[in-house]
Parts: C-alpha cells; sequence; structure tokens
C-alpha cells in the first residue's frame, strides 16, 4: 500500500481535533489492484445527546481493470452516559454496502454476477440474530433491516455481547465476500465497458468525496 498523506476529501490534514470531536481521514493506493482505500473514524470527547460517539467509515475502489463492485462498511456507536459518569454502550448503525460499478437495471449480468440473492442472505442472517436476541431493533418494524437496494443493507440496533460477535463476523463476511471477487476477477477487454465503468467510478468518488468534505467542514 502507498499512503497518500493529506489528499482524501481534499482536507489537508490526517487528523483533526474540533467540535467536542477528535479524528482522522487517511487514503491509500495499492496498483494495479486498488484505485483507493480511505478511512474517515471520530470519537466523542464529550458525550452528547442524540450523537454518535463513535465512527467509522472505510470505503475501497478496486483497479478500472475489474468491474469488482466498491467495497463500504460504517459503523456508528451511539453511548449514554450513566450517573457514575460511566459510559455504556447504547445502540450501533450499521451499514455494509457494494457499490455497483454499472447501472443495475441495464446489466442483468452484472446483477446476477454480484447481487442475485445477496439481500435475502443478509436480511436471513440478521432475521435470525435478532430472534435469538442478540441484537434489538430500533423499531418494532423489521423494515428497519433497509435493504437501500440490491447491494445495500443497513440495520440500527441494541447489541448485546454476544451480538457485538456476531456483527463482527457479519462485518467479516461482507469483506470475505468481496475479497473472493476481487481474487476471482478477470480483467475487462472490451474498452467501451470500461470507459463507461471509469465515468461512473469517477461521479460515485466526487459525490462520496463531497459528502464527507461537506461533513468535516461543519465541524473543523
Amino acid at each position: 500500500l502507498t499512503y497518500h498523506p493529506g489528499i482524501p476529501y481534499s482536507t489537508g490534514c490526517d487528523n483533526w481535533v474540533a467540535s467536542g470531536y477528535k479524528g482522522s481521514v487517511k487514503a491509500w493506493s495499492s496498483s494495479p489492484y486498488l484505485q483507493w482505500i480511505t478511512t474517515s473514524k471520530f470519537v466523542a470527547t464529550d458525550v452528547l445527546p442524540n450523537q454518535p460517539y463513535s465512527h467509522l467509515d472505510i470505503n475501497v475502489f478496486p483497479s478500472q481493470l475489474y468491474d469488482v463492485p466498491n467495497l463500504k462498511i460504517s459503523v456508528s456507536e451511539y453511548r449514554n452516559l450513566l450517573t457514575d459518569n460511566e459510559l455504556e454502550t447504547a445502540s450501533y448503525q450499521i451499514l455494509l454496502d457494494y457499490t455497483p460499478r454499472v447501472e443495475l437495471l441495464s446489466s442483468h449480468i452484472y446483477y446476477d454476477k454480484y447481487f442475485k440473492g445477496l439481500d435475502a442472505t443478509l436480511y436471513e442472517r440478521t432475521k435470525f440474530a435478532s430472534d435469538a436476541g442478540y441484537l434489538k431493533l430500533r423499531s418494532a418494524d423489521e423494515s428497519v433491516l433497509t435493504r437501500l437496494m440490491s447491494s445495500a443493507f443497513a440495520i440500527s440496533a441494541d447489541i448485546s455481547p454476544e451480538g457485538k460477535d456476531f456483527m463482527i463476523d457479519f462485518c467479516k463476511e461482507h469483506i470475505d465476500r468481496w475479497s473472493d471477487w476481487m481474487v476471482n476477477a478477470v480483467e475487462i477487454k472490451d474498452s467501451e465497458v470500461k470507459d463507461r465503468m471509469i465515468a461512473r467510478d469517477k461521479s460515485i468518488q466526487k459525490y462520496q468525496y463531497n459528502e464527507i468534505k461537506f461533513s468535516l467542514a461543519r465541524i473543523l
């Protein structure tokens, strides 16, 4: 991996402290397999009502030689301040995502290759954890298991000690599935397909960079 100080989101800084939080934004590249790996994380210096105590956001953009989806993991932890000034974890918000590199509506081959049946798999795994008492969903409506699209899955829940181990395994499965795609990736030969994918990559990266840059601008 090659580290790029000050590059991610054009913040010009790797570490920051402001507004009751401290955190970092970092980026690496690894040619020819990965375009970028970016991480954004922070932890609160004070417990604020209805605000995350800590947050980690990881984005991995594969090389434009392959069509493997982008990998995203986002975890926010919320805590309560107890009467004896100790902290307890109240809940987590977790987003697992594979961002498609092509328009899914126009490519059933790409959908079948990476996403067919994936939403049902994620739903069933989390439904099992909920029924086992590992997770206490933050809503009586099971639609809190939000399938944002075939590639993304979000959950907000209270998590028991056993549930923490489950969610660690759940995130690991998410990474392992993506790693298998990368290991078996075949280089794109069609120049038109590659050009369309590169244009989509730029659009996705610009959106994500601007989103986090805007968030940081409100803090720094």
